[in-house]
């Protein structure tokens, strides 16, 4: 009885492990500067302790940087080749094949995405891609790791650097427009 027992369980878990597909998980980090948020002249350090690593975690996990990602896919020629957009076909090894007797891959479909998308689709990619994101900091630190997961380790890097793209040009956008108004302001005064 116990030898069956072992026996169910080992096989048991021979299938589970072989009828995994398997997530691949790309990491990127970024140096945030604090210094170059507190150079405003109309911020004049007031709430210096305030938690500014909290804020950019949240920002490179915010809906609008992964809507900018989705978009930036969509308009791009990889848009056809993606699970993250259920375009791209998962290729099984043959032991998988075998166990499964090919059942799970025959459900598993692929399209191919039009030029035009509807809002509904846009938001389920744009909250797939959030759910693929985990954004953490290193202790008494400024870096912030982002990682994102796929089931191709080429998505998954591409997709962590286009977050950390996204990220990037946001942040400049905001400095810009930050020392315009604060340029505008100060012709004003003059």
């Amino acid at each position: 009885l116990v030898f069956f027992i072992v026996f169910l369980f080992l096989i048991l878990s021979f299938y589970y492990t072989y009828t995994l597909k398997p997530i691949y998980q790309s990491n990127g980090i970024i140096m945030v500067n604090p210094d170059q948020k507190s150079m405003s002249m109309l911020n004049m350090n007031i709430g210096k302790n305030s938690n500014y690593i909290d804020n950019e975690i949240r920002i490179l996990k915010s809906r609008t940087t992964s809507d900018l990602v989705v978009k930036r896919l969509l308009e791009s020629d990889q848009k056809n080749s993606l699970y993250l957009f259920n375009t791209k076909r998962y290729k099984s090894p043959k032991i998988r094949h075998v166990i499964t007797l090919g059942l799970l891959d025959k459900f598993d479909k692929s399209k191919e995405i039009s030029s035009q998308i509807s809002d509904s689709l846009f938001k389920e990619y744009s909250d797939k891609l959030r759910k693929s994101i985990k954004v953490s900091n290193y202790r008494n630190t400024d870096a912030i790791i982002i990682s994102v997961q796929s089931y191709c380790p080429d998505e998954a890097s591409l997709l962590t650097n286009l977050v950390i793209d996204e990220y990037k040009k946001r942040d400049l956008s905001w400095v810009v427009g930050e020392m315009t108004h604060l340029k505008g302001f100060l012709i004003e005064q003059i």
